[in-house]
């Protein structure tokens, strides 16, 4: 499947009613042409030789071909299209998953399961297990995977620091011998809450490692002790200005204290000028780290839903 620059633009539409953005100073033509540019990145690399190939190895799929993992686009009738394509929810082979991301708004649980049955032979090879796509509100769907959560860092600049911060500090990470250390955390939260290792858990090194690259990779210590990590990736989104944090670690010992919430407030103002758009997605089971992300005025922006099919 090849999408022409002139069969974007109401797909960027779409995209763009996915996100809640009241409030935020971003440009709506700056943000269609981000989303535009995204759209046609994403699937000229999903649709690559290379990828189908990579994802058909890996995932092992009884009889799938390397052809069924493209991406397809689908006239619906009445001017309504979708581009979809299989997932597997956690490279999780036995979790297939059909990505919808259409030319008009979902509004419904319904709506979402017509469209389905418009397209389902495409995908009857993965027998999938649910549908995803992207909401501006929480929806009454039958689970929310991750929430975009953001704010502008001036919002956060503004807030009172944590009573004890002149005891926090963030020391830059110089190479990659951090890894096995904020692995072995998340190892040990893992085998506490096996319940929520699928959706929580440590990030790969490549991930990490474009915020080290960014010299925005930082260790927290209290006191001089190392208490966490804080990783963000510097960039744009729906072309604005952009602090996206991969990563916000407290260890076991000093979690519940604050700190969290304090070694945020202390990235932000150390390391932007204040318009810039601050976000992360949560996974809406991780009750802990929306609570600690509201408490530094970041709001749910969007919202990743899904429908079983069971």
């Amino acid at each position: 499947m090849t999408l022409k620059q002139c069969e974007v633009r109401p797909f960027a539409l779409a995209e763009l009613d996915t996100y809640n953005l009241e409030g935020f100073r971003i440009g709506k033509n700056s943000a269609l042409s981000s989303i535009e540019e995204d759209l046609l990145d994403d699937l000229n690399d999903l649709n690559s030789m290379e990828t189908k190939l990579a994802r058909h190895k890996l995932f092992k799929v009884d009889k799938a071909t390397v052809d069924d993992y493209e991406e397809s686009l689908i006239d619906l009738g009445d001017g309504r299209k979708v581009i979809c394509g299989i997932r597997h929810y956690g490279r999780d082979p036995n979790l297939p998953f059909i990505n919808l991301i259409p030319n008009f708004c979902l509004s419904s649980k319904s709506e979402v399961l017509r469209v389905y049955e418009l397209i389902k032979d495409r995908f009857k090879i993965f027998s999938p297990k649910f549908l995803s796509f992207h909401s501006s509100m929480r929806m009454d769907v039958d689970w929310i995977g991750v929430i975009y959560m953001a704010t502008l860092a001036e919002r956060i600049r503004k807030l009172r620091p944590w009573s004890e911060e002149e005891g926090l500090e963030l020391i830059n990470i110089s190479n990659d011998s951090y890894y096995d250390w904020y692995v072995e955390v998340y190892q040990q939260f893992n085998r506490k809450y096996p319940e929520m290792a699928k959706d929580v858990k440590a990030n790969s090194k490549e991930l990490m490692n474009e915020s080290l690259d960014q010299n925005l990779l930082k260790y927290a210590y209290y006191k001089g002790e190392r208490i966490g990590l804080i990783a963000a990736v510097k960039n744009k989104t729906l072309g604005h200005d952009d602090f996206y944090f991969n990563e916000i670690l407290i260890i076991k010992k000093f979690k519940g204290m604050g700190f969290a919430k304090a070694i945020q407030r202390k990235f932000i103002h150390e390391n932007t000028m204040g318009h810039e758009l601050v976000w992360g997605t949560i996974f809406d089971m991780n009750k802990a780290s929306l609570k600690t992300a509201m408490s530094n005025n970041r709001i749910p922006i969007r919202y990743e839903c899904f429908i079983n099919l069971d």
